[in-house]
């Protein structure tokens, strides 16, 4: 009797073991598909189990984990391995071979997701930095000229009177009396062979039309002539009609106005993105005109009223 009892025990422990293999059999083919329990109301499957329905060609809107690329579903389901949101797959329909532009190879998009590659249509963009600074418009030296006499002298005559005139090159400035211009007159209209008569006459600052009317005239030149250099604006003006003007005086200052300077105070931080040559755009504040220049020189010192800047200046192109 106890031998019945017993052989009976033990049918029924080897069937609860048979049924325990099963129900974990079956979770474990559940878990390989990646498949959740019913509790959580999800229904996310693997590219395995659906039979290649979440293929990379497939026509409809799949949602696949971007970490786990094989894990697809439905909108707003999550994960089972890491917990993300799925999100919808990238590139539904790749290009097959034929569609494929030469020299083109593609790219499996979960290679791409795991990356992290990001696209953009191509087009053109502006490289480099743009520097914006502000500075002051300057005369420049270069187009600077000074008319000084080298012989003690009184003005005759004085048509240019007036700081702001502008003149051309040969316009009369003013009219001179000097007895040493009077003497190297002299030692020209004779002949003297004592050096080049000519050449005194230009070292006491005769020009050439001043000289040849002087030849022409055969004669002594009491008021001698004195020309405009240069096309310009008298920008200083030190004398006045019937003045006496002492040895080397000045008498006025030109300046040609056609081309200015443009010194730029540039922050410290953006000096070492220009050189010389770099192009630039000046653009006037009170009238709005622009105006295309180039950079001529960097000072090597900080000379400019702002603290932590450099000077750059800028010429026209």
């Amino acid at each position: 009797m106890r031998a019945l009892y017993f052989s009976l025990f033990l049918s029924l422990c080897f069937f609860a073991l048979g049924l325990h293999n099963s129900v974990t059999a079956a979770e474990r083919h559940d878990h390989s598909g990646y498949a959740v329990s019913d509790d959580s109301q999800m229904s996310v499957k693997s590219a395995d189990m659906d039979g290649g329905a979440a293929t990379t060609g497939m026509n409809v809107d799949t949602y696949h984990c971007p970490m786990h690329t094989h894990i697809t579903g439905e909108q707003g389901d999550i994960c089972p391995i890491c917990g993300m949101i799925l999100v919808q797959r990238a590139d539904k329909t790749p290009l097959s071979h034929d569609d494929k532009p030469d020299n083109a190879f593609h790219i499996d998009p979960s290679y791409i997701q795991t990356l992290g590659v990001t696209t953009e249509r191509a087009g053109y963009h502006q490289f480099g930095r743009a520097i914006q600074a502000f500075g002051r418009l300057k005369a420049s030296t270069r187009l600077e000229h000074a008319v000084d006499v080298r012989t003690q002298g009184w003005i005759i005559d004085l048509p240019v009177d007036a700081v702001g005139d502008t003149v051309k090159k040969g316009d009369l400035l003013f009219t001179y009396y000097s007895p040493d211009l009077m003497g190297a007159q002299s030692d020209f209209l004779i002949g003297s062979r004592i050096g080049n008569a000519g050449q005194r006459l230009r070292l006491y600052g005769m020009d050439d039309k001043a000289i040849a009317a002087l030849k022409k005239r055969g004669d002594f030149l009491e008021a001698t002539p004195f020309h405009a250099p240069v096309d310009g604006t008298v920008t200083a003006l030190h004398v006045r009609k019937g003045g006496h003007v002492r040895e080397g005086g000045s008498v006025m200052r030109l300046q040609d106005f056609s081309k200015l300077w443009a010194n730029i105070d540039v922050p410290v931080r953006d000096i070492g993105f220009l050189k010389t040559g770099t192009p630039a755009t000046v653009t006037l504040p009170e009238t709005g005109q622009t105006y295309q220049s180039e950079i001529d020189f960097i000072h090597p010192v900080w000379p400019c009223r702002v603290k932590r800047c450099c000077m750059a200046r800028m010429v026209p192109m």
